[in-house]
């Protein structure tokens, strides 16, 4: 039986008073998002629409996180009150930019999104890594991935919100697989494929789902908060190129261009792989 260390938990405080402060510690996500809505419900109906949301334990979060905290501030706004973001990371500046829904929130959500490019050049192509592991269907497993492609990408020549970005899309793309390829089913499997090459970063994710027209996915919209098709959004505004394919299973393709400092020197006859495949990630027996 595979037993994984949940790092996918999150804890919420509040601190009562007349303007109270929620604070998530931890991954807000798409299985932990009702912990949210439960205590703005809690705080709205008893009045309370001036709410302030402290995020700096927050390590990570997805679109339904993000769904949840845009949609309480449009509620806490209808009821002449706001909601306020205090500690937010990059990356979730960032989504909430990439949203439209800066708005909505008090306070200032200033992150830059453009690179700079010309500090940079192309990663050398001789240089290859290739890491593949099979994981479960389970958002334990799924923190546990994103730990180990980080820990791959952050050895590149990536600006940090670049790095950020990768995680960001690779969670979206990790929740959709156990959402929709898996339908929360724990003993299905997911293949996840981080490759380094050709001046490129890949990242694949392979579910056994059968699949959807990309094309059909509409654009989200904040006004309504529809959660479908936020996450394909967001992975497209993040990551240079997105594609999907769908053969025995749905495969979701992440693509982020490499830039190197040009001081930055790679032997020309080095080439390197490295496989490991078929590893359950963060398995003990």
């Amino acid at each position: 039986m595979l037993m994984f260390k949940s790092k996918a938990d999150l804890n919420i405080g509040l601190l009562e008073g007349e303007n109270p402060t929620i604070k998530l510690s931890g991954e807000a996500v798409f299985h932990n998002k009702h912990k949210i809505n439960e205590v703005f419900e809690r705080l709205l109906n008893n009045g309370q629409a001036y709410i302030r949301v402290d995020l700096s334990e927050t390590t990570f979060m997805d679109s339904s996180g993000l769904s949840a905290l845009i949609k309480y501030a449009i509620r806490a706004s209808e009821a002449g009150g706001f909601v306020e973001l205090i500690g937010a990371s990059p990356q979730v500046s960032r989504a909430v930019m990439l949203c439209g829904a800066a708005g909505f929130f008090a306070g200032r959500i200033d992150e830059e999104l453009h690179h700079h490019d010309s500090k940079f050049e192309r990663w050398p192509d001789p240089l290859w890594h290739v890491t593949q592991f099979s994981m479960p269907a389970t958002t334990e497993a799924a923190s546990e991935a994103r730990r180990r492609v980080v820990e791959v990408i952050q050895m590149l020549p990536l600006a940090e919100a670049d790095i950020d970005n990768a995680k960001f899309a690779l969670g979206e793309a990790l929740a959709n697989a156990i959402k929709h390829g898996c339908r929360y089913d724990e003993s299905k499997m997911i293949l996840v494929k981080c490759i380094v090459g050709a001046g490129r970063l890949i990242l694949e994710v392979t579910d056994p789902g059968e699949g959807f027209d990309p094309k059909q996915v509409p654009l989200p919209s904040v006004d309504s908060m529809l959660e479908g098709g936020m996450g394909i959004h967001i992975m497209r505004k993040l990551m240079d190129e997105v594609k999907f394919s769908f053969n025995a299973g749905t495969t979701v393709t992440l693509v982020k261009k490499l830039r190197a400092h040009v001081q930055d020197q790679c032997e020309p006859s080095r080439r390197e792989t490295v496989a490991l495949t078929d590893r359950y990630c963060g398995a003990s027996h």
